[in-house]
């Protein structure tokens, strides 16, 4: 996705959202591969709940449902599914997005539609869209998806440079976790991104594959970054936060992607 050679603790997290690689067999073999499946599942059904539990950290805090930025936000946070093809079979990556526009335009990150054949685009609704149209942020980790729909719910854009110690909403699907609501706070807002010319900011919430594309809210409702990767802070791999591109970085070539698609 990018070279961070130089900052070994941030962790991509592009690879582990990859969830399915699908290869052509024979009937048999597939016979075969669904007994050997079964037989697995049945072996672990003792240890599936604790298995879903790997990251106790991630749960949703009830009260923050009720949370009035959150609950307006909500709507217009996006599940994702990027379809990419080669000679083994199709891969399928999943992220987070957000629409900005009413007539459809979604934000996510590059490295979730990456080299997609199509993508689809899931409402909290369960309205699902489709699309092979989506351009990438200038030579940042953002791209933006154009879906073809009316009367969307969206979230306004705020340009202004994020501030240390801000408080912040954080609302994606890690996990498979849909919308799963974070509150939490900027911690870091010069980390560089190199050869980029920018720099990232760090966000106390915890991070996992899925994350990506999430929503950087704040105390009004607007967007003002976008979680691209996480940050590893032990050998668990527990203990994360979350990376995010702000937009003040990107305002003009953000720009000139909407320009592009419409």
């Amino acid at each position: 996705m990018h070279d961070d050679s130089d900052q070994p603790s941030i962790i991509p997290d592009d690879t582990d959202e990859e969830y399915g690689r699908f290869r052509q067999r024979s009937p048999l073999l597939r016979v075969i591969a669904a007994l050997v499946v079964i037989g697995f599942l049945l072996l672990a059904l003792p240890n599936i709940s604790r298995l879903l539990d790997s990251n106790p950290r991630l749960s949703q805090d009830p009260a923050l449902n009720r949370d009035p930025v959150a609950s307006a936000a909500r709507p217009a946070i996006v599940s994702i599914e990027a379809q990419t093809q080669d000679g083994l079979g199709i891969t399928v990556k999943r992220g987070t997005g957000f629409n900005i526009s009413e007539d459809g335009l979604i934000i996510t990150n590059q490295h979730v539609v990456s080299g997609a054949a199509v993508v689809s685009v899931v409402f909290i609704d369960g309205k699902k869209y489709f699309s092979k149209d989506w351009v990438q942020v200038g030579d940042t980790d953002l791209a933006v998806v154009d879906i073809e729909a009316q009367n969307l719910p969206c979230l306004r854009l705020n340009y202004s440079a994020p501030q240390a110690d801000q408080a912040v909403v954080v609302i994606g699907n890690p996990l498979n976790m849909e919308r799963l609501i974070q509150k939490g706070a900027i911690s870091d807002v010069s980390i560089p991104a190199k050869g980029k010319g920018l720099a990232y900011i760090e966000i106390l919430v915890t991070a996992a594959p899925g994350l990506s594309g999430s929503p950087v809210i704040d105390g009004s409702g607007q967007v003002i970054a976008v979680v691209y990767a996480a940050r590893k802070h032990d050998q668990s791999g527990q203990n994360t936060t979350a990376l995010a591109i702000p937009l003040s970085a990107v305002q003009d070539d953000l720009h000139q992607a909407l320009l592009q698609l419409r």
